[in-house]
C-alpha cells in the first residue's frame, strides 16, 4: 500500500485556459472552456459569449481547489 501525502492547497495565482468559440447556423455562438468541457454557454454574439463564459468560469473556480500531487514512480528492473 502506498502512502499518498497531499500538500496543502495553493490558491490560484494564474491559470491559463483555452476558450473555444463555435458559430452556429442560427447565428448564435457557443463558448466553452477546452479544459473543462462541461463549462459552456450559448449567446447571441461572439462578444457576449466570451463575457458569459469568462463570468461562468470565474464563478466555477470559486468551488475548485488545486493541489499538487507528486507521484513516486519506481524504476523497473532491466530485462
Amino acid at each position: 500500500m502506498m502512502n499518498v501525502d497531499l500538500p496543502q492547497s495553493d490558491p490560484f495565482t494564474n491559470l491559463k485556459v483555452t476558450l473555444l468559440l463555435e458559430a452556429l447556423t442560427s447565428g448564435q455562438v457557443v463558448a466553452s472552456v477546452r479544459e473543462f468541457p462541461d463549462c459552456r454557454v450559448k449567446a447571441e454574439t461572439r462578444e457576449t459569449a466570451i463575457a458569459q463564459i469568462q463570468a461562468t468560469f470565474l464563478e466555477r473556480l470559486k468551488n475548485i481547489e488545486a493541489i499538487s500531487w507528486n507521484v513516486p514512480i519506481q524504476a523497473s528492473e532491466p530485462t
